[in-house]
């Protein structure tokens, strides 16, 4: 049975970077909801935002409540595999986060020309979109780096707080026990 987390988001780096992709691309979020009016480059920065944030708190919850790891419920094997997920999720929303960021830093200066909250705003959702991006980068090379360097092993691992953990699948050798945790 899976067992909660609690601490996870504390965990440095993966459960504070996990807590701050959905933290941060809400706070992106909220910044373009808050906008008088969209520009056209603020569709992107909204579909980045809410892609990341809708992703980062599933899987942040998941995490939370031990949904991550391998489950084996009487003969049912059941696993979600969260970190070659988020390899690729957050490799794609750092590209997509960067485009996101200077559109939101051409129309903070070009909002200066205007009265109301566009250029503040855009301001705002420029810093939170080079934040979340940047999480998402770093999470994204932790987890290439943990794989070491070849991303189709994410499929074998699951994420903790602190470090990544490797289980043997029934594919691998049969020296090690299958689904017993080594620490990468």
């Amino acid at each position: 049975m899976a067992t909660p987390d609690k601490p996870f988001p504390t965990k440095w780096p993966f459960g504070v970077l996990m807590t701050a992709q959905w933290v941060l691309s809400f706070a992106a979020l909220i910044a373009v909801w808050s906008l008088d009016f969209w520009w056209a480059g603020a569709r992107l920065v909204h579909y980045t935002a809410a892609t990341t944030f809708g992703t980062a708190l599933f899987s942040w919850f998941a995490h939370l409540f031990g949904l991550h790891k391998p489950l084996q419920l009487g003969q049912i094997h059941f696993y979600i595999p969260f970190a070659i997920t988020k390899f690729v999720y957050s490799t794609i929303m750092f590209v997509l986060y960067i485009p996101s960021m200077w559109f939101c830093i051409y129309y903070m200066f070009v909002g200066f020309n205007y009265t109301g909250n566009t250029a503040v705003v855009n301001a705002f959702a420029a810093v939170f979109c080079a934040l979340a991006g940047g999480t998402c980068g770093y999470l994204a090379l932790l987890l290439y780096r943990a794989a070491e360097n070849k991303p189709i092993k994410l499929l074998g691992m699951y994420i903790e707080g602190t470090t990544t953990v490797k289980f043997a699948s029934t594919k691998e050798s049969t020296t090690e026990t299958a689904g017993a945790p080594q620490k990468v």
